[in-house]
């Protein structure tokens, strides 16, 4: 008899990348979901302004913990 397993696991959301407008220049900078999470300060790579990364109203942590939810839940 052949036994099969499956195991799915949430993905490290922290090292997902994303572009960030600068308020000042708009020009787009990369960052990482981590960097929002831990509310870190990146250098605009324009004009070299500090951008200030904030999760306004925990929408990030709110996203991740769905997130995570729903990986847990293709579990079987």
């Amino acid at each position: 008899m052949l036994s099969i397993s499956v195991e799915v696991s949430a993905p490290d959301f922290d090292k997902f990348r994303m572009e960030v407008p600068c308020p000042i220049c708009l020009l787009e900078t990369a960052t990482t979901f981590g960097e929002i999470r831990r509310q870190e300060i990146i250098i605009c790579r324009g004009c070299h302004a500090n951008i200030h990364l904030e999760d306004h109203l925990g929408d990030f942590h709110r996203v991740r913990s769905r997130l995570k939810s729903l990986f847990k839940s293709m579990e079987f």
